[in-house]
Order: structure tokens, then C-alpha cells, then sequence
């Protein structure tokens, strides 16, 4: 825990001393790539006894975190919790990073294989998409499964109803990107009760993310958006 606490706040001293350089109007792009490295490290949060030259980024990529992970243990227990009790016995878990989606599923996979899981992201073709969907939504009690979904690809043009169970496994910066996910399930053909579960880290950067989003809808509403 030390440790990844440890490269935690030095990733978060790198990305403000990027974020200096942006009002020199310099090193955005390098900004935001370190911002984006700390939201995966909220979600994975996983160490190893190792030095720092041998830390790699493909850690954060591996199943064996979720033994140190509170998100990703928290999200398995309430999975297994809740997913005899929805209906139809589906459940969405929607990611802004297809790596934390590969570690989930890696995980279901092995410890529940009663449990069908599909992934739902852009690197599929719109043939395999559609398949998805259609195999997702059949109203059909024989088999619980999973989708897990990227923020990207599953929050737009999509009907995931008879679901009606979502987990939000991290923050994405537009809260207006989730929005669109929930109202994949959260329709007027809906005839159940929409339940949403957000996980953040408390005292990271999700957090600080979570006061920009009250910021940026409070903003919308002034602007005359109806919500």
C-alpha cells in the first residue's frame, strides 16, 4: 500500500507540474496523460514488492490486482450480491478503460463461470456489437451474465433494457458521458425500478473530479438544460 501511495503521489506532483506548464500553454497532452493514469490507478490500485525501475505500467493491466483492490473487491461482492435478484439476472458495469473492464472479466471468469460475461467495446466490429446486444437483452432467466461496457462505446444509440441494474466503475471527466449511460437502460420501455451504484476513491483525484461534475451540470441548468 505504501508503495503504490508512493507512486500515486508522485504521478499527482508530475501531473500539476504539467498542468503549470499549461498556462506557459505547453505539455497539455502530457497533462492529461497523467490524469488519466491516476483514474486507472483508482481503479486497479495494485502493488507489487518491487523497485521503482521495475514497476511497469502492464501491472496495472493484471488480473492479480484485484487482491489489492477495494474497488474491484467491493464491485465482486456486490455483483454476487445482487445478481440473482435483478431481473433477468443482468448486470452492466460500465468503465471509462477497457483494461479495467479485461481485469473484471478475467476475474468473473474464473472465480463464477455460471457467470456469462461479454464485453461490449469499439474494437469489436458493429456484427459482434449487435450479437451482443441481442444476446444481452433476450429476456431469457436460464443464465446470469454481465456486460461489462466502455463508457465510449456502450453510452450512446444503445436499448440495454430489460436491465435494469448499473454499476459505474469509475468517474468520467463529462458527467453528461454517463448520463447517456444510464438512459441506455433508464428508458421509457423500462418497467423496472433503475438502480445506479458509483464507485469512487475517497481523498483522490475521482474525488475531485466528482465537484466538477455538480459544477459543470449546475452550470447546464442554468444554461436551460432540463434534467
Amino acid at each position: 500500500y505504501n508503495e503504490i501511495l508512493y507512486q500515486y503521489n508522485k504521478c499527482m506532483a508530475q501531473m500539476r507540474s504539467a498542468t503549470n506548464l499549461i498556462r506557459k500553454r505547453e505539455l497539455y497532452e502530457m497533462s492529461m496523460r497523467y490524469l488519466t493514469k491516476l483514474r486507472v490507478y483508482c481503479d486497479l490500485f495494485y502493488f507489487k514488492t518491487k523497485t521503482e525501475d521495475e514497476l511497469k505500467e502492464d501491472d496495472l493491466d493484471h488480473e492479480e490486482s484485484f487482491m489489492a483492490s477495494s474497488k474491484l473487491q467491493m464491485l465482486y461482492e456486490e455483483l454476487l450480491s445482487k445478481i440473482n435478484d435483478v431481473p433477468y439476472k443482468r448486470i452492466i458495469v460500465f468503465s471509462c478503460f477497457v483494461s479495467t473492464l479485461s481485469v473484471l472479466e478475467k476475474i468473473i471468469n474464473e472465480l463464477e463461470p455460471e457467470i456469462m460475461t461479454m464485453q461490449y467495446v469499439g474494437s469489436k466490429t458493429k456484427k459482434e456489437r449487435d450479437e451482443i446486444v441481442a444476446q444481452f437483452t433476450k429476456e431469457d432467466e436460464t443464465r446470469p451474465m454481465i456486460l461489462f461496457a466502455s463508457l465510449g462505446a456502450g453510452s450512446v444509440g444503445l436499448n440495454l433494457t430489460p436491465c435494469s441494474t448499473i454499476f459505474m466503475m469509475d468517474t468520467s471527466m463529462n458527467p453528461f458521458d454517463e448520463l447517456q449511460a444510464i438512459n441506455r437502460v433508464h428508458r421509457l420501455t423500462q418497467k423496472n425500478k433503475v438502480n445506479i451504484y458509483k464507485f469512487y476513491m475517497k481523498n483522490m483525484i475521482e474525488e475531485n473530479i466528482l465537484l466538477t461534475h455538480t459544477q459543470k451540470i449546475e452550470q447546464a441548468k442554468s444554461n436551460g438544460l432540463k434534467m
